[in-house]
């Protein structure tokens, strides 16, 4: 950040995004996969939000952070994941509060299904992902395009908004979470209880508690080291990327 300031001569808004995804049912993935996703998702966008405020103070700026659908709705299959979103969401809203006399404006953006290999890997490589969004009803298992998140960043951050969705109409469901919370909103996902928990646990089986909840990305990787793990097939994973 002292690199950035001294080359551009001062920081006005901050976006942060980082994220990696991956679960599988609680009860059967290693307890380090809750962690080494907190430490992306939460401690890791913090980390670089804490670093810029003091550069966003002096210009009366703006921070936006990325959290995600799943912070306002419970997405079994992606508790830890979910877990880090809200997380991220409650740190941003106490952090509007505490430096709203400064100036600063904070933001917190909710996206559902965007076209990144997060939503397109994981469809292809857990088997449990894609049965947890075939179980959802139509507009809440639609992917959308990237430039429509980026749309809704570019307004957030004219705007200084405090929430930025993509899709829009996620706007009018977060008020409803606690009503999603209860035994009929999640009827769907209690449907499908006994089908995730049976492939988490073939997964596991076969991969292991940890490398069974998560894909082997980059991304993946560095949450893993994260909470002092290696993803036991990334070497593979990764030469064969640099090959191709």
């Amino acid at each position: 950040m002292a690199h950035v300031v001294a080359e551009g001569g001062g920081v006005d808004v901050i976006v942060s995004n980082a994220g990696v995804a991956g679960g599988g049912a609680l009860r059967h993935i290693d307890p380090d996969v809750v962690a080494a996703i907190v430490n992306v998702n939460l401690v890791g966008n913090w980390r670089t939000i804490h670093a810029c405020l003091p550069h966003v103070v002096e210009r009366r700026g703006y921070v936006l952070g990325v959290s995600s659908a799943a912070a306002i709705a419970p997405s079994t299959m992606l508790g830890p994941y979910g877990a880090s979103k809200a997380g991220l969401e409650m740190l941003l809203d106490i952090l509007r509060v505490e430096v709203a006399h400064l100036g600063v404006a904070v933001g917190v953006a909710y996206f559902l299904w965007i076209d990144t290999d997060m939503v397109t890997g994981a469809e292809r490589d857990l088997e449990g992902f894609t049965l947890m969004r075939s179980s959802l009803p139509g507009p809440l298992r639609q992917t959308h395009p990237v430039g429509d998140a980026a749309d809704a960043i570019v307004a957030g951050v004219l705007g200084r908004r405090s929430k930025v969705f993509t899709p829009s109409w996620l706007g009018a469901v977060s008020p409803a979470r606690m009503a999603l919370r209860t035994r009929l909103g999640s009827r769907d996902a209690r449907a499908i209880g006994p089908q995730l928990d049976a492939l988490t646990a073939q997964r596991v089986a076969e991969q292991g508690a940890f490398d069974g909840a998560l894909r082997e990305t980059l991304a993946s990787e560095a949450a893993a080291e994260s909470a002092g793990h290696h993803l036991s097939g990334f070497e593979r994973a990764a030469t064969s990327g640099r090959q191709d």
